[in-house]
């Protein structure tokens, strides 16, 4: 019984997810994978200059959304660092401490409060949160993000393409 209650709370998780993001797909004309296994899922959502991957942590009980820039028309392979050592991926929370929009402060105060819990309701509150933020910097993202990579080469002991 408990094994069918964990499997139908994920797929609604995973619905609600793909619900709140579903902006990638229809504003900005993301091509959305779904990338399950024991211990997570990942909604990758690929843009001609940069992806999100939502990723819904089972075993943390939490949401992150990471941001990187597409190479090569598709994601690079690794975690937050490629086969090279160098960071490719940055939480949303890095992006937004990048934005210049009005009130972008407060976004990603908000976002390092609502990621501290874990849980299924601090799973549904992380999910609008980050979706809400993503929404605010989805028109500079590729900018951001190109910031973000220069922010990694400037760091000491960071390798430069």
């Amino acid at each position: 019984m408990a094994l069918t209650s964990d499997i139908l709370e994920r797929d609604a998780m995973e619905r609600h997810a793909a619900t709140e993001f579903r902006f990638l797909v229809t504003d900005a004309g993301a091509s959305v994978a779904r990338e399950p296994d024991a211990s997570r899922t990942v909604l990758a959502y690929l843009m001609a200059e940069a992806f999100v991957e939502v990723e819904l942590d089972w075993q943390e009980g939490a949401v992150f959304v990471l941001v990187a820039r597409a190479v090569d028309g598709g994601r690079p392979g690794g975690y937050y660092v490629d086969h090279r050592g160098r960071k490719v991926r940055w939480h949303l929370v890095r992006a937004v401490d990048h934005s210049s929009r009005p009130g972008a402060a407060d976004v990603a105060a908000d976002l390092r409060r609502v990621t501290r819990g874990s849980g299924r309701d601090a799973m549904v509150g992380q999910i609008d949160a980050l979706a809400a933020a993503l929404r605010q910097v989805l028109p500079e993202l590729p900018t951001l993000v190109q910031q973000l990579n220069r922010t990694r080469s400037a760091m000491p002991g960071a390798r430069v393409a």
